[in-house]
Order: structure tokens, then C-alpha cells, then sequence
């Protein structure tokens, strides 16, 4: 929702376009080395991580929510230009893509736990293909 956001505003949004990628694909590697399926057999964390991933999405909900209606119940627009420094704009980034469990649970669990089964050249495959390098990957031979 955040990238959508800045984009609406061009607000940097090639920059925490990039950080997202960079991050997703750190969060996709760290999973098939086998961290995701670590945390899959351990279903305290799991079932940890799916309950802080509810509260967070509740608490986005519910923030998106009081910042579209004002104290009038009219709907506000978009604003002013916000953060538009690279520096806030990489911590947004960052704090987004790592402090979310909704995104650890999807890129590091789920991602992580199917890639654990294949041998190791196979989920370099599987990797490339996760983060959208696969086509780069089959034309260099491994």
C-alpha cells in the first residue's frame, strides 16, 4: 500500500521500489537456506508469527481507515508531498519489509519451507524464479 501511495505522490518511488526488491529478494534467499523451514517445523513461532501477522494487517487497516476520513467524515486528499528525503525514504523501506510478518511469514516461511526439499542447484533455480531472475538464470547454464 505504501508504494502506491508515494507513486500517487512521485515521491521517490523508483527508490522504494528498489529497496522492496532488494529486500524481498534478501528475505526469499534467507528462506530457501533453509531458515523457512526451520521455522515451519516449529509451530510456536509459526503460529506466532500468523497471529502478529493478523494484528498488523488489522492495525494498517485501521490506520488506512482513520487517515482517508477526517474529523468531518470527508474524504482527504492525498497531501502534501512526505519524507522525501533517500535517507526516510530507504528506512521506510526497510522497516516495512523487515518488521512485517506478514512478509517475513510469506517470503521466509511459505517461500522458504517449499524450496526446502530440492537439492541445492535446484533452489538457486527456484530462488531466480521467486524473485524474477529465472530467464536470466536458464540463458547462463546453471
Amino acid at each position: 500500500m505504501e508504494i502506491l501511495r508515494v507513486g500517487l505522490l512521485n515521491d521517490r518511488v523508483g527508490l522504494l521500489a528498489s529497496v522492496f526488491v532488494i529486500c524481498d529478494v534478501i528475505l526469499i534467499i534467507t528462506g530457501a537456506l533453509g531458515i523457512g523451514s526451520i521455522i515451519a517445523l516449529n509451530r510456536g513461532i509459526t503460529v506466532a508469527l500468523t497471529l502478529l501477522t493478523v494484528m498488523f494487517l488489522l492495525f494498517l487497516t485501521f490506520q488506512a481507515g482513520s487517515r482517508a476520513m477526517n474529523e468531518g467524515g470527508e474524504i482527504v486528499s492525498l497531501g502534501e508531498q512526505q519524507n522525501t528525503r533517500p535517507f526516510d525514504m530507504v528506512k521506510r523501506g526497510l522497516g516495512l519489509s523487515f518488521l512485517n510478518p506478514l512478509a517475513l511469514l510469506e517470503t521466509v516461511v511459505i517461500l522458504g519451507s517449499t524450496a526446502a526439499p530440492y537439492p541445492a542447484n535446484h533452489r538457486i533455480l527456484f530462488v531466480a524464479g521467486a524473485c524474477g531472475l529465472g530467464h536470466m538464470v536458464l540463458r547462463s547454464g546453471l
